[in-house]
């Protein structure tokens, strides 16, 4: 529909601007547009799981700004939708690395304000970042970082949980 292609033309304006100039207006106006474009496609069509990664992607951007845990909870509940329902390989891989830089900011919000790591959290941490290597092969450029990012999720999950096993096994 010629209505959703502008709003989705909108709504990447809007946050290329908030990425160039960094004003907040222009963030929640993509958020805003984008949100829209959420509710009027269907969420099969991958269309409608590309415009949820972007409304991800803004609130992730507002998350980083802000620090207003409400908005990486909103991106883990539409993430972890996307993952559910992305049956194409790009955009299985799209939801995945998603998710997984999720998860990341989770462990970093929770080490920053000294809140301990819950062990779902963990579990969850891991088995996305397993996902992820198996989707990036070692000639991909990005599978040095999913490798370490499994790594850093054994360590802490080791660490936190007295799990011996997976401290080996980072």
């Amino acid at each position: 529909r010629l209505s959703s292609l502008v709003h989705s033309n909108l709504a990447l304006t809007l946050l290329t601007r908030f990425e160039q100039r960094g004003h907040m207006v222009d963030l929640d106006e993509s958020i805003s547009v984008t949100r829209g474009l959420v509710e009027e496609l269907s969420e099969t069509n991958p269309f409608g799981i590309y415009a949820r990664m972007r409304l991800v992607e803004g609130i992730i951007h507002r998350f980083e700004r802000t620090g207003a845990p409400s908005d990486l909870r909103e991106a883990f509940s539409l993430c972890r939708r996307c993952y559910e329902i992305a049956d194409e390989p790009d955009l299985r891989l799209f939801s995945v690395s998603s998710l997984s830089q999720l998860l990341n900011l989770q462990l970093e919000y929770n080490q920053r304000h000294a809140q301990p790591y819950d062990a779902e959290t963990l579990d969850e941490a891991l088995v996305v970042s397993k996902e992820l290597l198996e989707l990036c092969p070692p000639e991909s450029p990005n599978h040095y970082k999913a490798l370490h990012d499994v790594a850093r999720v054994l360590q802490k999950s080791g660490q936190t949980q007295g799990n011996e096993e997976r401290l080996r096994e980072s």
